[in-house]
């Protein structure tokens, strides 16, 4: 049985019905045993139970994240535009931009303001 200190332990208090509570405490008497240890029995059981699914989903995450190639950089919004819908010599291709610069034909950049 673990030892702990005084400051490691909380009261919990939750709402449960009268006959839930009596059968509850009917069955653990007859086992030998009290209501309190018989909950923090199944906490960390449901702990056990449900950190063990936890574990196996974040490891199934982490194996589908090793399937996907390393190389491959996330896509970006390109700056240019390869016009395929549309007569390339009639459309004015737009000026590059850097946030208020832009690259003239001169290939100056200028202040959009």
């Amino acid at each position: 049985m673990q030892t702990f200190e005084l400051s490691e332990i909380r009261l919990m208090n939750f709402r449960v019905s009268d006959k839930v509570k009596t059968s509850f405490h009917k069955v653990c008497r007859y086992n030998g045993s009290n209501m309190t240890n018989e909950l923090i029995r199944l906490m960390r059981t449901y702990i056990d139970h449900e950190g063990t699914k936890i574990l196996q989903e974040q490891h199934n995450v982490d194996d589908i994240s090793n399937l996907i190639p390393k190389h491959i950089k996330p896509s970006r919004k390109t700056t240019s535009n390869d016009y395929w819908y549309e007569d390339k010599e009639t459309t004015d291709i737009p000026p590059h931009r850097h946030g208020e610069w832009i690259l003239g034909n001169d290939k100056t950049w200028r202040n959009d303001k």
